[in-house]
């Protein structure tokens, strides 16, 4: 009997453990959606949206869907230029689109008539909020990391670092 419940105590331990550590991974990415619409503001399906990684040069790419939505998920942390094309329509570019860790951005496209070889590129860098989602995400610099006064370098010292985080108390039980 008493094995048995040994045995129980230290499956549990062990199950208790995995859960817990699956908890404590962190997101390193974010995600850019919007809608693709013409100068009347109509959904232009089957848009090719095309984002570029500025520092590395990879792409990921995909096309509005029926309701001119679209998706891009999954997308490591880094400055993107957007490229939107359709047929008919002068392409859409916008640069320095900053995209930090757990963010969701929304970068709606409006596309201009116009033969295939014109292009809009939008220069200026509107101020980017992110109205869909309420998370907040910091990304620290191995810089800020080396120069934190960590006991043990524990990453979970660092938690308390990001935006959003307010560090528990613990409470006393009174006697």
């Amino acid at each position: 009997m008493k094995l048995l419940l040994r045995c129980s105590a230290g499956f549990l331990v062990c199950l208790l453990t995995l859960v817990w550590s699956t908890r404590l991974t962190a997101d390193v990415t974010g995600s850019i959606v919007g809608a693709v619409r013409d100068s009347s503001g109509r959904v232009i399906p089957k848009a090719q949206l095309v984002a570029t990684e500025v520092d590395t040069n990879s792409s990921k790419a995909t096309s509005s869907e029926s309701d001119g939505q679209y998706h891009l998920l999954a997308l490591p942390a880094g400055r993107y230029r957007i490229t939107v094309s359709a047929p008919g329509f002068q392409q859409f570019v916008t640069n320095d689109v900053d995209l930090k860790v757990n963010d969701q951005l929304r970068i709606d496209a409006t596309l201009s008539p116009g033969p295939v070889q014109e292009r809009v590129t939008v220069e200026a860098n509107a101020v980017q909020v992110e109205s869909d989602s309420t998370q907040l995400g910091g990304t620290l610099e191995a810089a800020q990391i080396s120069a934190m006064p960590l006991n043990g370098r524990s990453f979970l010292d660092l938690l308390p670092l990001q935006s959003g985080v307010a560090p528990a108390t613990s409470g006393t039980i009174p006697s």
